[in-house]
């Protein structure tokens, strides 16, 4: 039976529609309940839709408000057809982004045989955490970041931002940092002397889970377990929250994963390209 893309002409009845499609695989798919919160922040809406096969969704992809398509995990030739479908809408696209395998095949399929400058590319694993008893240490504390320790977490979002690979926008992820900050979601973990070594936020959520992000430890504190201290305060935290599970992005793709240490999961590859 051939594919069809169904489009939705609001953002309600897109997510009314696509929901149970994205829990199926909630972790992988975390961005698309981020997007659609920006659209309705923003009270913009572009277009989204999903492409159905045997009467079922078998991929969705919506535009994000910076005009990027963010795409679900699908077979090949449903990418191919979705390709088809915006080419036909005269989609002007700034980039892609989604699971790699998904994403990837979009790009490469609607660049075509295109010849020069073929976009910039960052590829990061998403984690997440397994149903594993995280245990906190007595010898750290969590705070939330207030006014007064702002200058050393501002520092700190900017040296985490120049150590990512490839290195991050700054100011952006100043300015987001200064949101999460202001929603109580930006923490420094201390030790029992007060001595700040750490920084981690709780960013975005899906119905089950909550994002974490910017993990940070002070150079001097490495190699001494501070960054798997902080990632399991957060998870602890996004607990008594009332999520069953975190989940986060990492671009460090060598052995040794600080998450896996902790016990996490790979449960994927992200992939965003500009066109």
């Amino acid at each position: 039976m051939c594919a069809r893309v169904q489009s939705y002409n609001s953002l309600t009845s897109f997510c009314k529609r696509s929901d149970s499609f994205w829990l199926k695989d909630e972790a992988n798919n975390n961005l698309f309940w981020e997007v659609l919160r920006l659209h309705l922040g923003k009270g913009s809406w572009i277009w989204g839709g999903n492409v159905f096969e045997k009467h079922e969704i078998s991929l969705s992809a919506v535009f994000t408000p910076s005009s990027y398509l963010l795409v679900s995990s699908g077979k090949n030739h449903l990418v191919d057809h979705l390709v088809q479908f915006g080419r036909r809408k005269g989609w002007q696209l700034k980039g892609v982004i989604g699971p790699s395998e998904s994403s990837d095949r979009f790009f490469h399929n609607w660049m075509g045989k295109k010849k020069g400058k073929r976009g910039s590319k960052k590829e990061f694993f998403i984690y997440e955490s397994s149903p594993t008893k995280f245990v906190s240490s007595e010898h750290f504390s969590l705070g939330e970041v207030n006014h007064s320790d702002w200058p050393r977490a501002r520092l700190w979002v900017k040296n985490f931002a120049s150590e990512a690979n490839p290195p991050l926008e700054a100011s952006t992820l100043v300015y987001l940092a200064r949101e999460l900050m202001n929603k109580k979601n930006l923490f420094l973990l201390r030790n029992n002397q007060g001595v700040a070594c750490a920084m981690g936020a709780l960013g975005r959520s899906t119905p089950h889970m909550q994002v974490i992000n910017m993990i940070y430890v002070e150079p001097e504190c490495r190699n001494e377990g501070i960054g798997q201290e902080m990632v399991t305060r957060l998870v602890s935290l996004a607990a008594a929250r009332g999520y069953g599970k975190c989940v986060l992005f990492s671009d460090y793709q060598k052995e040794g994963n600080l998450y896996e240490k902790v016990g996490f999961q790979k449960v994927g590859l992200f992939s965003e390209r500009s066109i």
